[in-house]
């Protein structure tokens, strides 16, 4: 009888049962619990593998506060991390979805979400904040009704160093309204890939994108909307790629400003940009009206726009620090040819002394030899005149003596 009670106990701790309605998939380590048998609320103690992915399938109701249990002790150190933890809501075909603040309690240590073909009644106010940090948000290929302010409070999608970062938040679930909420996504600023196609959108306000400034690639695909707002882009300095594909555009000169724009700031413009009006350019490309209807501006640019502070000297940027630099070498060469002047002005100065000291002494040889001169004509004279004085005496002599 003890034994037969052992091998009982042993094979109850050795088999568990996961939760009613859910499946393992040892291949991909999802779980997949389907809202047909599923009986909430799941707690983490009833699965026999770690959920490091799990997907809620067939869903069409509502998931209530208790929906899960437990997993905010998840031990995420069990985890391979090869496989980015990743969490999915897939609807029933027209399947409904209600959710509230609280529904997800516990499913912080997912990095990635995914709604996937649900009609979501309505977004509220921070019920998606106990996400917390994601690699990707998406909302897809569903119809969103009405959306909170601050739906998406808390939420911080960013790019993440995980084995596919991606830093997207994507909609493209068809908006009821036909608009996204002035200021609903200002709680996304970390967010650098936005996608928002598909999502029935025929109105973009100006400032919907100023909180996210690290935002590097825009998808505005097959949208309702057929003009942007100038200012919506020019504030988004890290901007690369602008993708508008399937808009029919109203082209006139003014609604065009992004073409130029989005060249002259190096910013990748994807997919053929189409004339859905005026009747003349139905279904041609907005370049060609842009070329046949549009006068050709020059573009004031600033070259020290990106540069360091400056004048602009045309197209080129004159920076202070440059024009430091040519002051010094100005500088430098005055002083060198200030320097060349004087040394020749001095060395004339010293030429000029030397010959004037010379003067003295030829004047005074000249001197000597003019006295040399006179000394001998003397000399000469006293000779003739003393030879003169004794032929005198010589005379006189003879005359006594006769």
């Amino acid at each position: 009888m003890l034994l037969s009670v052992s091998v009982v106990l042993l094979s109850i701790c050795i088999v568990r049962g996961d939760p009613v309605g859910c499946t393992y998939y040892e291949s991909d380590l999802e779980y997949e619990c389907t809202a047909r048998s599923w009986v909430l609320p799941l707690a983490l103690s009833d699965f026999n593998h770690v959920p490091q992915s799990l997907s809620m399938i067939d869903v069409n109701g509502d998931l209530p506060t208790a929906t899960f249990s437990g997993f905010d002790v998840i031990n995420t150190t069990l985890f391979d991390v090869n496989f980015v933890p990743t969490f999915t809501i897939r609807c029933y075909t027209s399947g409904i979805l209600m959710y509230h603040a609280g529904t997800f309690t516990g499913l912080g240590y997912f990095k990635e979400v995914h709604i996937q073909n649900c009609e979501v009644i309505a977004m509220p106010d921070a019920a998606l904040q106990d996400f917390g940090d994601l690699n990707y948000f998406g909302l897809e290929n569903g119809v969103i009704g009405d959306i909170g302010y601050d739906a998406f409070k808390g939420l911080n999608v960013h790019t993440m160093t995980v084995p596919r970062p991606l830093g997207t938040f994507k909609l493209t679930s068809k908006l009821d309204s036909r608009v996204i909420p002035n200021g609903v996504l200002y709680a996304l600023a970390n967010v650098t890939n936005f996608v928002i196609d598909g999502a029935n959108v025929d109105t973009l306000q100006a400032d919907m994108f100023q909180a996210a400034t690290k935002l590097r690639h825009l998808s505005l695909k097959n949208n309702l909307f057929t003009s942007l707002h100038s200012s919506m882009i020019s504030n988004m300095k890290g901007l690369l790629t602008l993708s508008l594909d399937g808009i029919e555009w109203e082209c006139t000169c003014d609604n065009l400003w992004f073409l130029d724009y989005c060249r002259t700031n190096n910013i990748s413009l994807h997919g053929p940009v189409i004339c859905g009006s005026p009747s003349s350019y139905i279904n041609k490309r907005a370049y060609l009206y842009k070329t046949e209807q549009c006068p050709v501006e020059v573009l004031a640019i600033d070259p020290c726009e990106d540069n360091l502070p400056g004048i602009g000297v045309g197209t080129t940027c004159l920076t202070y620090l440059d024009q430091a630099v040519y002051l010094l070498n100005a500088l430098s060469l005055s002083l060198v040819i200030a320097t060349v002047l004087i040394t020749i002005h001095t060395k004339r100065q010293e030429e000029e002394k030397d010959e004037l000291e010379m003067k003295p002494n030829v004047e005074e040889e000249s001197f000597r030899k003019l006295s040399g001169s006179r000394r001998n004509t003397v000399s000469a004279i006293s000779t003739v005149e003393a030879e003169a004085a004794q032929a005198r005496q010589e005379d006189d002599i003879v005359d006594s003596l006769l």
